[in-house]
């Protein structure tokens, strides 16, 4: 599991090759707490390749 399908709500990922199941069990309000959100780039440029 990444970060980011935690953040999504997903916690479990099984094993490819076997049967075996991980859960991870973390307090979600706790570990979103201190993700910080960048803000939006408002100046963009396009450049022509």
């Amino acid at each position: 599991l990444l970060q980011e399908d935690l953040e999504n709500g997903e916690d479990v990922a099984t094993c490819p090759s076997c049967s075996l199941i991980l859960r991870v069990i973390y307090d979600q309000e706790q570990f979103m707490r201190d993700e910080v959100i960048a803000e939006p780039l408002t100046n963009k440029e396009l450049v022509k390749c």
